[in-house]
């Protein structure tokens, strides 16, 4: 890691985020930081910073702005943004313009230095991925190693029978819910409900094979405190009920989740 750029046009937020990690524990040699985005456009094109930690609303220049900006110009900066709670269209257009994560004000320092260290990570391996793959690798795809999403899939997949909602998750990760949904629908192709509903079906039809327990149980084992809602969705993802998917040991082709 050479440098890290911060940018925010409130000094208090600026001293806040300065002040948040020993930047020189990720091996950051500069750490640069400026309350004017004009400045921080002139040291991002100059000092082509591995991360930048940037307040995504900013007069006349944007942190959108800076990303495309360093986007046109091949820079590779991992973008970090923060904002507040009200700027959900912004965190929509930070998923659609490949941020690496997004985090809302005020910011938890514990989860700032989580995503630093991912962040640094996934910029060493993109970086890796270039210098193994040589040019065709400068569009790597949006969102690639977003720590963001590989959390939040992996709490689903291990707590997909417990009552999650997006509502949970915004409070859980202090992210608001039309982050995490777009999230979802932008990195399975599934929307959040979707995605639940599938990896509870795909859980049931392993306990089905697996064991001798009754239909009722294991709707409930897997999230389902409704029989009714159950056999729905089972028959949803896998085109039939669940006593005659065991009963006859049919096997249906379902998207891996």
């Amino acid at each position: 890691m050479n440098s890290v750029l911060l940018i925010d046009d409130e000094p208090w937020s600026l001293r806040g985020l300065l002040s948040s990690c020993k930047w020189e524990n990720y091996g950051f040699h500069q750490v640069l930081s400026s309350t004017n985005p004009y400045q921080a456009k002139v040291f991002l094109l100059e000092r082509h910073p591995e991360i930048v930690i940037c307040d995504i609303r900013m007069p006349e220049l944007s942190g959108i702005d800076l990303l495309k900006l360093a986007q046109r110009e091949k820079l590779n900066s991992e973008f970090i943004f923060v904002s507040g709670f009200s700027e959900f269209s912004y965190a929509q257009e930070a998923v659609n313009n490949g941020a690496f994560a997004y985090l809302l004000k005020p910011i938890d320092p514990k989860l700032l230095q989580s995503t630093v260290q991912k962040g640094c990570q996934c910029w060493e391996r993109k970086h890796t991925a270039r210098s193994l793959l040589g040019p065709s690798s400068d569009e790597l795809a949006p969102g690639y190693c977003n720590p963001v999403f590989i959390e939040l899939l992996t709490y689903v997949k291990t707590h997909a029978n417990e009552d999650i909602t997006l509502t949970g998750l915004s409070e859980t990760y202090h992210l608001n819910s039309t982050y995490i949904s777009d999230l979802f629908r932008k990195s399975t192709g599934k929307s959040f409900s979707r995605y639940l509903m599938t990896r509870r079906i795909l859980n049931a039809c392993i306990l089905l094979r697996s064991t001798h327990r009754s239909v009722q149980d294991i709707s409930e084992e897997v999230g389902y405190h409704d029989y009714g809602n159950f056999v729905r969705a089972f028959k949803q993802i896998m085109h039939t009920t669940p006593v005659r998917y065991r009963s006859e040991g049919i096997s249906h082709e379902v998207d891996s989740v």
